[in-house]
């Protein structure tokens, strides 16, 4: 075996993302307020998304959001994290279900209806800081795609994409292409041709967020193959393996 193709060995396939969220991550725990408060906004989505549907209460639930956010900015998580050990979302996760499982042990008589079930035993907050151990919750999971796409939409708007309405109307909040057309005040016609144009632009900002996240190359191909079955039918069947591959080797060049 060549040392190029060594484990560990920063090759082509494996060298980490030119431009990366761990940069942010960096600054939030270097004591940059700016740069906490950006992170803490980027995540709080499906925090609140994941907790409020455990809990069942609104009020209970974000005050379970504001302790995982408040541990994230005052505690020695983040001198902890590094980007080669694993995803973000995975240590979000395990920090997520520890709080849940907090509240419902501080109310032990709280109804047992309630699902606090995690659909697998996951990995602990230290397997995840220590060992890198991938954690997955389709329920979390489910609410982070939803959050990528946002994101995605976001970027798109800042850089004034025409085709952003109408798949902020129909690949976001799920109206249907006459509902877009109404709201946009607009026709069918033109928002099927903002989806069609817009929708390979939409992928590809997806495709930049979930790289910039990931530790490298395997990883990121990995968790897009995963993480595209919580996308919109019409997105996710472009989320292929090649796609990703493409994507990343692209940057890499």
């Amino acid at each position: 075996m060549m040392d190029s193709e060594r484990p560990g060995k920063r090759t082509e396939w494996n060298a980490p993302w030119p431009k990366t969220a761990w940069s942010l991550i960096d600054r939030a725990r270097k004591e940059s307020k700016a740069a906490l408060q950006d992170m803490l906004s980027l995540y709080s989505r499906p925090i609140t998304t994941y907790v409020t549907k455990k809990i069942g209460s609104v009020d209970e639930a974000d005050d379970v959001v504001q302790e995982i956010l408040a541990d994230l900015a005052t505690k020695n998580i983040l001198s902890k994290v590094e980007s080669s050990k694993g995803r973000f979302r995975c240590l979000l996760i395990a920090i997520t279900r520890n709080k849940v499982l907090k509240f419902f042990r501080d109310r032990p008589r709280r109804e047992a209806s309630l699902d606090v079930s995690w659909g697998d035993e996951g990995a602990s907050l230290k397997d995840v800081l220590e060992d890198g151990s991938v954690v997955r919750d389709e329920e979390f999971d489910a609410a982070w795609a939803v959050g990528i796409v946002g994101r995605a939409l976001e970027r798109m708007r800042q850089l004034k994409v025409p085709e952003v309405g109408a798949l902020y109307l129909c690949a976001y909040r799920g109206l249907s292409m006459k509902e877009a057309a109404e709201a946009l005040e607009s026709t069918q016609a033109n928002v099927r041709n903002h989806l069609h144009r817009g929708r390979r632009k939409l992928v590809e900002n997806i495709l930049e967020i979930q790289a910039e996240e990931s530790p490298g190359r395997a990883d990121f191909v990995e968790e897009v193959l995963y993480l595209r079955q919580f996308f919109p039918e019409d997105v996710k069947t472009t989320l292929t393996r090649e796609r990703a591959e493409e994507v990343w080797d692209s940057a890499a060049r």
